[in-house]
């Protein structure tokens, strides 16, 4: 008896843990049941002059990456709507960018095409060929995708229209890899999709976005300061452009399975450098503190978990074998302890079990609606191993050069 006295305030503090841990791995498919209950796209009965209200710009820039417009920018250039336009920035390419530009042009009259010179030293480059881009537009609406994405639909831009109402300024939406592409990166590209949904899915301002899928006003960007608040930064224009706008009520995540993008996985080198720049990112983030105590809460949880009902799992299978010895009476009080001992250390394991499988089928809902790779046991080692990572990370950060993420005026 004296036993259980001593074990009970470590099986209370469990089972807390465990039911705060249980609602965060359920959060892990708030995002994928949201997908899945989205509303179907339903074919327009109006003629083809009322069908389309909103007016779309589709802005992209480009560097160096001749190849990926190829493959890319004629699914954007042939999509089932009626008033948008393409506008393409080119950003000092030395490629073949500007001739692939030029012979789709000749194609397709609503392609325009820009550049921004490489002599520009008061901005960064992609802050201005943006802006460059977003003033050219004649639409009410921006998306702004990339040259190494393309939409998994044709009803992209007339799914984005459909949720592009007089009330909303921003909406949000999401990207995909291909099943070929490496686990780790389907978990983190996972991962940071459901942290930077949250508060948007709870009706709040979108604090982490896709930058390959983003839907806004011209006018509320015209409005606010553009990119004026982060002109020093080399990186995350779209990012911090959006968490400077985004406001409660006026945001909305883009659910519908067409408003997907397929993004084309980077090189291990480029993946290395876009996660250090996320890491720099993540200090300019205004009204970020809930997410950062949530993401924090998700990364600490599992190891929570396997300390405090590992803890008294450990102590009963330790009473289990020290009571088994043929040293004590199995008639005397010893036998109800090591009964209760088997008990519990099997109601422990059953909780561990349960907490596995609801945060693996959570996140894999989420990942089939992503069109991501399923991840299993591999998704519970590279969630251990989130911490350690994103450390790893921050030393890097902090151990990288300081014009690596500013751009030194002159």
């Amino acid at each position: 008896m004296s036993f259980l006295i001593a074990i009970a305030p470590f099986l209370v503090a469990a089972l807390v843990v465990w039911a705060l841990a249980m609602m965060l791995a359920w959060s892990y498919g708030n995002l994928g049941r949201a997908m899945q209950n989205a509303a179907p796209l339903q074919p327009s009965t109006e003629s083809a002059a009322d069908r389309h209200s909103v007016s779309i710009a589709v802005v992209m820039t480009v560097c160096n990456q001749a190849e990926a417009l190829r493959r890319h920018l004629k699914t954007v250039l042939e999509q089932d709507y009626d008033d948008f336009e393409v506008i393409v920035v080119d950003m000092a390419s030395t490629d073949d960018t500007v001739h692939v530009l030029e012979q789709f042009e000749l194609d397709y009259p609503r392609l325009r095409h820009t550049y921004t010179p490489a002599s520009a030293r008061d901005i960064s480059l992609e802050r201005l060929a943006l802006t460059l881009a977003i003033r050219m537009a004649r639409s009410q609406w921006v998306v702004v995708t990339r040259a190494d994405s393309e939409p998994l639909s044709q009803h992209w831009l007339r799914s984005i229209a459909s949720e592009a109402t007089d009330w909303r300024t921003l909406l949000v939406g999401a990207s995909a890899y291909e099943l070929t592409a490496p686990r780790r990166t389907h978990f983190d590209h996972v991962w940071a999709t459901i942290s930077g949904a949250g508060p948007v899915l709870s009706g709040k301002a979108a604090v982490l976005c896709d930058d390959a899928n983003i839907a806004f006003r011209r006018e509320a960007f015209l409005q606010s300061d553009g990119f004026a608040q982060h002109q020093d930064l080399r990186h995350a224009a779209i990012a911090l452009m959006v968490n400077d706008i985004s406001k409660p009520r006026a945001t909305a995540p883009l659910l519908h399975a067409d408003t997907l993008v397929m993004r084309d996985t980077l090189p291990q080198a480029e993946r290395r450098r876009q996660q250090l720049m996320d890491i720099d990112t993540r200090s300019h983030l205004r009204h970020a503190t809930m997410l950062r105590l949530t993401n924090a809460m998700r990364m600490l949880m599992p190891w929570i978990v396997l300390i405090t009902l590992g803890l008294p799992l450990m102590m009963c299978i330790l009473s289990i074998v020290v009571l088994s010895m043929p040293i004590m009476d199995a008639e005397s009080d010893y036998s109800t302890t090591r009964y209760c001992s088997y008990a519990i250390t099997g109601v422990l394991t059953l909780m561990l079990l349960v907490y596995a499988y609801l945060k693996v089928s959570a996140f894999n809902l989420t990942a089939r609606a992503l069109r991501a790779r399923p991840l299993y046991l591999s998704f519970l080692y590279y969630e251990l191993i989130l911490p350690l990572h994103t450390l790893a990370l921050y030393w890097r950060w902090w151990r990288t050069p300081h014009n690596e993420f500013r751009k030194k005026f002159v």
